[in-house]
């Protein structure tokens, strides 16, 4: 039987005797999709961040179909949920979304169309609202055309109808072979359909997970 692709086993994250992850195991097939729900602190923002190898584990391992995770982390995509950017820089929203496909502008294009900021492309970054600036930093992480989506909250700043058209096209991505795994506080639209829930506590992802 072929592997997940993206697995994890065992994964610790702190010391002591109440480590913030403490042994996590998590596999996400392709064209999954997976809500991680938890209180803040819960240490989903960390997991996320584990899982793209942004962090080193204090224990466990990540493999991507069944190899590690070193040098394939081009194949799975992190939006964070605060990214470290100026937004005073001196760059269009093109020039931006196109960093995630190491400066390809008709990447990035696509990217924009996909989020539907295309008509922004030659605005300033730091002219954007904050829900441009969510979408411009989502298309960016689509923009690196990946296999693995990790986003944590997304929905953050987007009004109604952003909400509606990323929902959907998370489907559709996930439909194409992406296994997408994003955090949420609230509602998630229904243009998402059916996903796999699981919830964080205590380092642990717990047995109430379920589908729905």
């Amino acid at each position: 039987m072929d592997p997940p692709l993206l697995q994890a086993r065992g994964l610790f994250f702190g010391h002591g005797p109440r480590p913030l992850l403490g042994g996590i195991d998590l596999d996400l097939p392709a064209g999954s999709r997976t809500v991680l729900l938890g209180d803040n602190g819960a240490g989903k923002s960390t997991l996320l961040r584990l899982l793209q190898g942004a962090l080193p584990p204090h224990g466990g391992w990540v493999k991507l179909e069944g190899r590690p995770l070193r040098g394939q982390r081009r194949r799975v995509a992190l939006l964070p949920q605060s990214a470290p950017l100026a937004w005073h820089y001196p760059i269009d929203l093109l020039g931006l979304v196109a960093l995630g496909a190491d400066g390809d502008r008709q990447c990035g294009l696509a990217a924009l169309r996909q989020v539907g900021l295309e008509a922004l492309a030659r605005r300033a970054i730091g002219q954007l609202s904050g829900g441009q600036r969510q979408g411009a930093l989502i298309a960016r992480a689509l923009a690196q055309n990946a296999d693995v989506l990790l986003l944590d909250e997304p929905l953050a700043a987007l009004d109604a109808p952003s909400r509606h058209r990323l929902g959907a096209l998370l489907r559709l991505l996930s439909a194409r072979g992406t296994a997408i795994l994003l955090t949420l506080h609230g509602e998630r639209p229904e243009s998402l359909g059916p996903v796999r829930q699981l919830v964080l506590r205590q380092g642990r992802l717990r047995p109430e997970s379920f589908f729905c």
